[in-house]
C-alpha cells in the first residue's frame, strides 16, 4: 500500500490546459476529422421496437442503390469471439433488447448514400411487451456477478467493487434523528450532449488495425476491440489525442458493432472507413464492390458472404 504524504494543490491556481489553445481555436483534431483517401461510410440500422426479435430483413432496394457496398445484419455478419456479452455481441442474433439497438448497417461510398439506403431497408419484427420499470418490490432483482471490465475481471461492479456496501449505521442514526424525511424522488430522462459525437475512423495499415475514436480509455478499447475480433492486441492501435467532453460514455467502447474481418484493400483499393455516430466502434467496412446477384461476398463475387481469416 502506498502512502501519500503531499498532495498537489491546483485549486485557485491559474493553470493552463495543455490542449486548451487548440480546443478554443478550433485546431484540435477530433476522431472524425482525420483526413482519409477515398473512405467508405457506415450508417446504422436501428430497431424501432423495444423488445422482441427481427423476423425478416428486405434489403433489395438498398442494395440496388448506386454507391452502396454492403448491407449488414445478423443474417450475414461474422461470428465474434465474445458472443456472450450483450454490450459487444452486435449483429450476433435476431433478438432485440431495446429501441434503437443496432440491428444492421449500410456501408456506402458516401454518408448521404448510406443514410438514404438505410431508409430503404424493410425490417419485420415479432414484438414483445417491454419490461422497463425498475421497482424496489420486484422479486427478480439480483446483484451483478463478475461485471468488472466487461466480465473479464473480478468484482461485482465495473470497477471491481462489491455491489452492496455498508457505511455506518443508518437505521440507528435515523431513529435518533429529531426529524426524518422519507420520500421517493424520480428524475426525467437525462441526455448527455457532448460537443464531439461518438465516432470511429478505422484503417488497415501494414497488417494492423488503426482506430481513431472518441474515447478516454485507449488501453481498454484496444483490449475489447482485439478480443471481439480475435486479433492479437499488438495488431490493434487506438489513438485519441482529443476528446470532445469527458463522461462515462467516453470510457469504454460499449455498443461496439461487429467488424467484418475483411482483408486490407478489398474495397477497390480503399483501406479505411469512418463510422460517424457510434461509440468507439471498429467498423472496418472494406468491401470491394456490390454484387448484382442475389448474394454478396467481400471478395467481389456473388453468392453467400465469405469472411477471410486474418
Amino acid at each position: 500500500m502506498s502512502h501519500v504524504t503531499a498532495r498537489p494543490h491546483a485549486i485557485g491556481i491559474p493553470m493552463d490546459r495543455i490542449d486548451g489553445a487548440q480546443k478554443v481555436t478550433g485546431t484540435a483534431t477530433y476522431a472524425y476529422e482525420w483526413p482519409l483517401d477515398q473512405p467508405v461510410y457506415l450508417y446504422p440500422l436501428q430497431s424501432t421496437i423495444a423488445s422482441g426479435r427481427v423476423t425478416g430483413v428486405d434489403s433489395a432496394l438498398a442494395e440496388a442503390e448506386p454507391g452502396v457496398l454492403a448491407v449488414l445484419s445478423h443474417l450475414n455478419a461474422p461470428t465474434l469471439t465474445r458472443p456472450d456479452d450483450p454490450e459487444l455481441a452486435v449483429l450476433q442474433s435476431d433478438e432485440v433488447a431495446w429501441r434503437g439497438q443496432f440491428i444492421g448497417a449500410i456501408v456506402a461510398e458516401s454518408l448521404e448514400t448510406a443514410r438514404r439506403a438505410a431508409g430503404l431497408v424493410r425490417v419485420d419484427y415479432e414484438s414483445r411487451p417491454p419490461d422497463v420499470v425498475l421497482r424496489a418490490d420486484r422479486d427478480d432483482l439480483y446483484s451483478p456477478v463478475h461485471a468488472a471490465t466487461f466480465g473479464t475481471g473480478g468484482g461485482e461492479l465495473q470497477d471491481g467493487s462489491p455491489a452492496d456496501s455498508v457505511l455506518g449505521d443508518v437505521d440507528t442514526a435515523l431513529a435518533a434523528s429529531p426529524t426524518m424525511v422519507d420520500t421517493t424522488y424520480s428524475t426525467p430522462m437525462y441526455h448527455n450532449n457532448p460537443m464531439e459525437p461518438h465516432t470511429a475512423v478505422v484503417t488497415w495499415l501494414n497488417g494492423e488495425l488503426l482506430v481513431r475514436c472518441s474515447t478516454q480509455g485507449v488501453s481498454l478499447s484496444q483490449a475489447l476491440i482485439s478480443g471481439v475480433l480475435g486479433l492479437e492486441p499488438g495488431r490493434v492501435r487506438v489513438v485519441s489525442p482529443h476528446v470532445g467532453a469527458r463522461s462515462a460514455r467516453r470510457s469504454t467502447p460499449t455498443r461496439m458493432p461487429s467488424s467484418p474481418r475483411w482483408p486490407p484493400g478489398s474495397c477497390g483499393g480503399r483501406s479505411s472507413s469512418p463510422s460517424p455516430g457510434s461509440r468507439c466502434s471498429p467498423w472496418s467496412a472494406t468491401v470491394r464492390r456490390r454484387s448484382s446477384g442475389s448474394g454478396w461476398a467481400p471478395d467481389g463475387t456473388a453468392g453467400s458472404p465469405r469472411w477471410p481469416t486474418m
